[in-house]
């Protein structure tokens, strides 16, 4: 017997980014509407400090997405 929880897990396990069909448009639309997808936010930088946000980019210390207001 397997003690492991089960758990229900959703993949995408493709996607056409050259000349997508309407049907990939749809089947992704169709995903992003049945989901609750939230990217990570590893920074946060104001316009004026956007040397910093390069440096943290190019550092690659950085997990998740970077974000610069204007």
């Amino acid at each position: 017997m397997n003690d492991s929880p089960t758990r229900s897990k959703t993949e995408v396990t493709g996607f056409h980014s050259n000349f997508p069909t309407q049907a990939d448009i749809d089947s992704i639309f169709s995903f992003l509407t049945e989901h609750t997808l939230q990217p990570l936010i590893g920074a946060h930088f104001a316009f004026r400090d956007i040397a910093q946000a390069c440096a943290a980019c190019d550092g690659g210390k950085v997990n998740g997405k970077i974000v610069v207001e204007l």
